[in-house]
């Protein structure tokens, strides 16, 4: 990341986002301009800070000031292709949202298709928050008792049903009674039941 001064056309500062020589690929600036964030091909997320410069001249000339790496994070695993900073209302106990108390919030995206969420002024503290693109339960489930009586003594007491959450609808499968049986590759296996969701 480079800093240059737009009047003479030179060149301030050179700020690297790591060791290696990987492309920045992503910029994103908050509110103030007094951060900056950037990340690329390297998956490492920097934050810069403004630095005011050491004279107090008055008034003051932000072209002295100075740009520091103050911290970096690591959450993704492959490239980050973009950055973006949100303003998020803050609300109170009584959940009330107050207009005037803004909350910045640092996104990043990237290959490996989860986002991350940093607040901007604790960057350095705070680890993000990362939303993954599957869901945290399992998209399936059985039921996990050994016996199953329904009570009429039919042929259904004692099996297991397992259900398959898709994308379209849900399946649902009643498992063979617990017998020694030898395992067979090429076996064709119809759900009971399919619940298909609407378009």
């Amino acid at each position: 990341v480079q800093f240059w001064n737009s009047v003479t056309g030179t060149l301030q500062r050179t700020i690297y986002q790591t060791n290696q020589t990987a492309d920045v690929l992503s910029l994103a600036v908050n509110s103030s301009e007094t951060q900056i964030f950037a990340s690329g091909v390297d998956s490492r997320v920097i934050c810069i800070e403004r630095l005011p410069a050491s004279d107090n001249t008055t008034p003051r000339d932000m072209s002295t000031d100075e740009w520091k790496l103050v911290g970096a994070q690591r959450p993704h695993s492959h490239d980050v292709r973009g950055l973006a900073i949100v303003s998020i209302p803050i609300s109170d106990s009584n959940n009330n949202i107050d207009s005037e108390s803004m909350l910045e919030v640092l996104v990043s995206g990237g290959v490996d298709t989860r986002m991350c969420g940093y607040e901007t002024l604790s960057f350095t503290s705070k680890r993000p928050q990362t939303w993954y693109p599957w869901p945290f339960d399992s998209p399936i489930s059985n039921t996990f008792s050994e016996d199953i009586d329904d009570g009429d003594n039919s042929d259904t007491s004692g099996r297991r049903l397992l259900a398959i959450n898709r994308s379209t609808g849900i399946e649902l499968f009643q498992c063979e009674k617990k017998v020694p049986v030898e395992p067979t590759l090429n076996r064709d296996v119809a759900p009971i039941s399919t619940f298909r969701s609407q378009p």
